[in-house]
């Protein structure tokens, strides 16, 4: 959701948060929704790394909309996170995307190689299949790096959507995101406590 009343003037035309330049009013590509990493960060880990899906979906999306390519298929592109060695390679043109769409340097590093050699390793380790012994540690280790991954992509997202004419538009907390994540909380202080 965007908040439209998100439209300062003057020099205070940053936000505090992602410091990108903020749109004016009407003049702002709608789309650019300028997400805080660290949320994404902790829906991906608060929900067992599912929210990326939803994360890869909404930012293709975006991405569709700023570069005109009709051919991208969020839904489809999302969708690829479950097939087998295929997902690296759209991992990667996700995050050439994103590098590709800065007119200028960002000052923030997406290297889209290193990105997907990041994702590649994070889904062998955490694989059951891949034999390495499954633990409570072994998920919340890739878990946080995957949270940290995807995290890391918004942030780099949003410094291009700064560098853009017009900015970005500040996104919004969703009620489900409080959701998710107290669930989340929940679960985990009920699993410690529960646990041996």
């Amino acid at each position: 959701m965007i908040d439209t009343a998100y439209a300062p003037t003057g020099n205070a035309n940053r936000s505090a948060m992602f410091d990108l330049p903020a749109a004016e009013k009407g003049t702002s590509a709608e789309w650019r929704v300028a997400q805080n990493p660290f949320l994404i960060a902790a829906l991906v880990f608060a929900t067992g790394g599912l929210y990326s899906l939803w994360w890869l979906a909404r930012t293709w999306s975006q991405i569709k909309r700023e570069d005109g390519d009709s051919g991208k298929a969020p839904i489809w592109h999302a969708l690829t996170a479950f097939v087998p060695i295929y997902c690296f390679f759209r991992f990667h043109a996700h995050m050439r995307a994103i590098a590709d769409l800065a007119p200028v340097p960002t000052g923030i590093a997406l290297a889209p190689r290193a990105m997907t050699f990041a994702y590649v390793l994070i889904e062998l380790v955490g694989s059951p299949k891949v034999g390495v012994a499954f633990s409570v540690w072994v998920t919340t280790l890739t878990l946080l790096s995957a949270s940290a991954l995807f995290g890391w992509a918004q942030h780099a997202l949003n410094a291009t959507w700064g560098t853009l004419p017009g900015g970005a538009v500040k996104g919004r907390v969703h009620p489900l995101h409080w959701v998710i994540l107290a669930m989340a909380t929940l679960g985990t202080i009920g699993g410690l406590l529960g646990g041996d």
